[in-house]
């Protein structure tokens, strides 16, 4: 029996609509440019435990200099991340965004291994610790992902969370922003991926989570 988070075949670009405009290809490609120059030596060192140092270094292979390499090119005032984890996204996105708000459902101080500190020695991160999915939370939350340029979806993959929250967030981001989706080759996201998203988007997994780093151009 399948599971959420098996790994499945790629969706082929030629099944999603609507198409990627030239200019979105141009954007991916001065991505990748920033992703190569970036460096990333700062964020994890100051992680806990070498194997997560080392995830954060990998590239391709892993997302951190990925999106290092969306912030530097889309300089965003406002970036947003679900899923905290470790915090080691978000400290990357904090050295190029003006504000980084990452939201979980456990503070980044109970999350073993974690970066200590997070906050203070990232003064422009913040920590919602809230469930999206819950109708309440999202409508107290709904206006800050209005005024994103960048949001950052690394959620449970459970095959329920990111097929409803995904799309309330796609539904009030402002034209001209990006979504990153992680692991989307994953069975559970498969169906919001091929058929849930009304954006133009391209999986970029060989040059970011080998799970799948699905780019949705708002």
């Amino acid at each position: 029996m399948q599971k959420p988070q098996d790994l499945v075949p790629v969706v082929p670009q030629s099944d999603l609509v609507p198409a990627l405009e030239d200019r979105h290809i141009e954007i991916l490609v001065q991505v990748c440019g920033e992703a190569l120059k970036s460096n990333v030596d700062e964020v994890a060192s100051n992680l806990v435990n070498e194997v997560d140092r080392d995830f954060v270094h990998m590239w391709p292979g892993e997302h951190y200099r990925l999106l290092a390499g969306f912030a530097a090119r889309l300089n965003p005032q406002l970036a947003i991340e679900i899923g905290t984890w470790q915090g080691a996204a978000a400290a990357i996105l904090s050295r190029t965004c003006k504000r980084v708000v990452t939201f979980d459902v456990v503070a980044i101080d109970g999350i073993p291994g974690s970066i200590p500190e997070l906050l203070e020695r990232y003064p422009n991160v913040s920590q919602v610790v809230a469930n999206l999915l819950d109708d309440e939370i999202w409508r107290e939350n709904s206006t800050v992902f209005s005024s994103a340029d960048l949001v950052f979806v690394d959620g449970p993959k459970d095959g329920v969370f990111e097929s409803v929250v995904v799309p309330r967030i796609l539904g009030v981001m402002k034209p001209g922003s990006v979504m990153v989706l992680d692991d989307i080759r994953f069975a559970g996201m498969q169906d919001l991926w091929k058929n849930q998203i009304s954006f133009p988007r391209i999986d970029l997994g060989s040059f970011g989570h080998f799970s799948g780093t699905g780019v949705v151009f708002r």
